[in-house]
């Protein structure tokens, strides 16, 4: 008689991490969302937490696990049901990153899998590959890349930080070798976590006193009055504040970008590419809560996102609605705005510490065409700047024909603008007043934003 599924046991942190890394691959998901997804809510917090670990781990390291693999294994990884490749991705990360985790329950768990997806005919493949690797990791003869001098040193530098070759010698060819080195070894650290006090629910003395009431720890950043940093290993904890509207979990260039709004009481804001909502909301904040902001996105359920954010965060002033920011927008030219923040559509470059999977999925072509879409935006949607007013533009990318480029094109053609010094640390500051943040040298997401004034 054939055993039942049931037979083979796996971790239930397991089980969700094949699940997830199944559906980054098939259906173009993002991890993190899936993280914080139904998902993982039966999870305990210990096993919410190796969830992450491997998920990330994982695909902040694959080309290179998959270059061991390959090796190690003598297989063609591209001809591998992807139900097997996965379990060898999830078996291999835990031998040679996590050093807790005891090698059998780590092959078991591998090896059942694949028996639970149906592929028992490779349980035997991926059981003896596993302990093998197990082997070279205990003994520390893991393959090294043959000839290395061989290889160029962007395809050296892309190969062990898991990196595409073409973005590196990008970088190299704009930034050099060091500082590129640099910046892909600090795209797969795990970030800092950082969140922001919600000011229209809560004051950070009392929220500091309810952090210490369940052993939370928090250092209050010196950069920004309302950002915190985690100092506490305990997320799900944090996880409770921000369900609850107390804070926001924003990284800190993030929440840089809604300091350069510099939004006041009362003022008029139009935030064009809103959706989650979190740079909405802190601008809410900015304001008090006294004004209005329109806020919207292209598609109606990111709209939704934006409201179910603001009634969580208690941001009552924030109207939410669903357009085309490349078209003929639904409000009337004379309604002109203290501010318009343009946080663009972008390649997210600046964001592969919380976005790994975005290393496999982005192309060249598609940065320019990102570079159109953000220039049309930006276009269309200055027209309604009044006069003394501010256009904010921004984005998570660290790729010059996102940023200074489509700036440049937009001033080329819009004299009625002029590029304003923006009121922050000269440290985030470029020599032609843009902002510019990076992984390697501040410690946070690689952020670029320009602010513009409308003089006449």
């Amino acid at each position: 008689m054939a055993k039942s599924n049931f037979s083979y046991k796996v971790s239930p942190a397991r089980l969700v991490v094949f699940e997830i890394l199944r559906r980054v691959s098939l259906e173009d998901a993002f991890a993190t969302n899936l993280l914080t997804s139904t998902l993982t809510q039966n999870l305990s917090s210990l096993d919410r937490s190796l969830a992450q670990e491997i998920v990330l781990g994982i695909l902040r390291h694959q080309r290179y696990i998959d270059f061991l693999l390959a090796k190690i294994s003598s297989c063609n990884l591209a001809k591998l049901d992807l139900e097997v490749l996965l379990s060898l991705r999830i078996g291999f990360y835990q031998l040679l990153y996590l050093t807790r985790i005891p090698t059998h329950a780590i092959v078991n768990d591998s090896v059942n899998l694949v028996k639970l997806n149906k592929k028992a005919s490779a349980s035997g493949l991926v059981n003896a590959v596993l302990r093998k690797i197990a082997n070279s990791v205990n003994l520390k003869k893991l393959p090294k890349i043959e000839n290395p001098t061989s290889l160029d040193t962007y395809q050296q530098i892309a190969l062990v930080n898991s990196h595409p070759d073409w973005l590196v010698k990008r970088w190299i060819e704009r930034y050099g070798v060091d500082w590129t080195k640099s910046l892909a070894e600090a795209n797969n650290k795990t970030p800092l976590v950082y969140f922001r006090v919600n000011s229209l629910k809560t004051s950070k003395s009392s929220l500091l006193d309810k952090f210490t009431e369940v052993g939370l720890k928090a250092d209050n950043s010196s950069l920004l009055k309302d950002a915190f940093l985690l100092i506490s290993d305990s997320n799900h904890k944090l996880l409770d504040f921000a369900s609850q509207g107390l804070i926001h979990i924003q990284d800190l260039a993030s929440q840089l970008v809604v300091q350069l709004v510099e939004a006041k009481a009362g003022m008029k804001v139009f935030d064009v590419c809103a959706a989650p909502g979190g740079k909405t909301t802190a601008i809410a904040a900015q304001m008090g809560n006294q004004g209005l902001i329109i806020a919207g996105d292209l598609h109606l359920n990111r709209v939704k996102l934006i409201k179910e954010t603001a009634n969580r965060l208690g941001a009552k002033i924030i109207l939410p609605i669903c357009y085309d920011a490349r078209a003929n927008l639904p409000i009337d030219s004379k309604c002109l705005f203290d501010r318009v923040l343009i946080d663009a559509p972008c390649s997210g470059t600046g964001t592969l510490r919380h976005n790994p999977e975005i290393k496999l999925r982005l192309s060249q072509d598609k940065i320019l065409e990102l570079g159109r879409l953000q220039t049309t935006i930006l276009n269309n949607c200055s027209s309604l700047v009044k006069i003394g007013g501010r256009l904010i533009y921004s984005t998570c990318s660290m790729e010059y024909e996102e940023n200074e480029e489509v700036i440049k094109k937009f001033l080329l053609k819009n004299s009625d603008f002029q590029i304003i010094k923006p009121k922050t640390q000269e440290i985030f500051l470029t020599q032609e007043n843009f902002v510019r943040t990076w992984p390697s040298k501040d410690n946070m997401d690689g952020f670029f934003v320009a602010v513009l004034e409308k003089i006449k």
